[in-house]
């Protein structure tokens, strides 16, 4: 969907009557009818990518990153990776990644991804992270090993021959792109069991000919209790951390998140609050002047941080939104 960054498209659907910052600001965000609370809705309307399904012809498609135009793809029942230019109606299918999967004493246990962008070498680079475990079962030793393809050289490589002492969680296998670096939720090895708080951010520097892991710290208020349900993601030009609630109970359970207002610096973590309860809670990448897209649970929100005002949105045809991606159009190619 296309949406303005001069904050027009805010006001284009209609005039707001005056009792609307106070109305809006202390109602639940999904509790409305369209029909009575139309001043409360904005609508948008969809364009569908049709070239990318088309181009994997298959139903069982995920996305696992979107960098300059192009769409990092994979099939949800036969790991294989693709990347699709929708603008370009181009597609790749990515050689497969020359993997050992078992290395000493270490087993294959799981693989998460990463798609980014190398501005000191004009390079696309897709990164593939090998989780490994001492056995089938899930224990607290192993580590992760790093794989790098480079869209440039079509060709797979291996960032050092051993294992980084890290635990990547498997249900979160999407990195986390900004700044040049792509980054993960994980824990040291040894250091995860009994829901102990050793929860970090395992960083890949891709700005440089030889890439480098790093390690970012989480704010230290996050407790032992809140470890296993953080959320990595990105708020406008920063890091963010949420927490996800507990599906077993009805009602959401938390108001805040944390936003790394120097990147890097693990001091510089900044308490963010929300009016509206959550239990998952992202940003979409898209904010205007005054406004955030963000998404509460399957809902668009365009919330004002100013004032904790906030307007829902709607896209014509489309019932929940699972998750959001920015994209822009580019002329890349994949030849």
């Amino acid at each position: 969907m296309h949406l303005d960054y001069d904050d027009e498209f805010l006001n284009q659907n209609n005039e707001e009557d005056a009792s609307y910052d106070h109305d809006n600001r202390n109602r639940n965000c999904f509790d409305f009818d369209e029909e009575v609370g139309v001043t409360n809705l904005l609508v948008t309307t969809a364009t569908e990518l049709q070239y990318v399904y088309s181009a994997l012809s298959g139903i069982s498609v995920s996305m696992l990153g979107c960098c300059n135009g192009l769409l990092l793809c994979m099939f949800l029942y036969d790991p294989q990776l693709y990347l699709v230019n929708p603008a370009t109606r181009q597609s790749k299918k990515l050689p497969e990644i020359p993997t050992e999967y078992l290395i000493d004493d270490l087993y294959y246990f799981c693989d998460v991804y990463g798609f980014g962008f190398d501005s000191s070498t004009h390079q696309h680079k897709v990164v593939n992270v090998v989780v490994y475990r001492t056995s089938a079962r899930d224990d607290d030793e192993g580590g992760v090993q790093f794989n790098v393809y480079t869209l440039e050289t079509n060709s797979w490589r291996q960032i050092h021959e051993y294992v980084f002492p890290y635990h990547i969680f498997p249900c979160r296998n999407k990195g986390t792109l900004l700044n040049g670096n792509l980054h993960w939720l994980g824990t040291r090895v040894g250091e995860d069991d009994d829901y102990h708080s050793s929860l970090l951010i395992v960083s890949l520097v891709l700005t440089q000919d030889q890439e480098e892991v790093r390690e970012i710290p989480l704010p230290r208020e996050i407790d032992s209790s809140q470890t296993l349900r953080s959320i990595l993601g990105v708020f406008r030009e920063w890091l963010r951390v949420t927490f996800e609630g507990d599906y077993g109970k009805a009602t959401p359970t938390f108001n805040e998140f944390w936003v790394m207002k120097e990147y890097g610096l693990g001091e510089s973590w900044t308490k963010m609050r929300v009016s509206i309860p959550y239990w998952n809670l992202s940003h979409s990448g898209f904010w205007t002047k005054s406004h955030d897209l963000m998404v509460f649970e399957e809902e668009l929100v365009m919330y004002n941080f100013n004032d904790d005002s906030f307007r829902n949105l709607r896209v014509r045809e489309i019932g929940k939104v699972g998750s959001v991606e920015t994209y822009w159009e580019s002329i890349v190619s994949l030849k």
